[in-house]
């Protein structure tokens, strides 16, 4: 398929997870079936603890070099996605009111436009004046810039 992005890291990194989350059973069940000072589960206590430290530190240290390094945010695109996000009305929730919310909320909804375009249909912000109040409670500071 053109464009596909293969996740194979992403894929190895939960299967590593899993492997781990067993393994972590396992030294539980040993653990709890010691007799008293004398536990002879230690040695797979030791093995499986040890095997999930040594995945988890492949499997982290290939999904860094392989997956995380040279991402960069296309801020442009998060700017547009949290402009048309209907969920970042619950944002303003303090600021104008539950009513108004669900009111701008549901128009935009029924009209398929956003939400500082049904603002200013509602004669309740300009469009300029509702991006602004929407930019000052966006979690992210480079957006607020913005």
């Amino acid at each position: 398929m053109p464009g596909k992005v293969n996740p194979t890291q992403c894929e190895a990194l939960s299967m590593v997870c899993l492997q781990v989350f067993g393994n972590d059973l396992t030294v539980s069940l040993a653990a709890s079936n010691g007799q008293l000072q004398l536990n002879t589960y230690r040695p797979i206590i030791v093995h499986n603890i040890m095997e999930s430290m040594e995945l988890l530190s492949d499997a982290m240290t290939s999904f860094s070099d392989n997956c995380i390094n040279g991402l960069k945010l296309h801020q442009a695109q998060i700017n547009i996605n949290l402009s048309q996000n209907f969920s970042s009305i619950a944002l303003l929730s303090p600021a104008l009111g539950y009513d108004i919310c669900v009111q701008i909320f549901e128009e935009a909804s029924n009209e398929h436009i956003s939400l500082a375009a049904t603002a200013e249909q509602l004669n309740l912000y300009t469009k300029i004046e509702f991006e602004k109040l929407l930019r000052s409670v966006l979690p992210l500071k480079e957006i607020r810039k913005g």
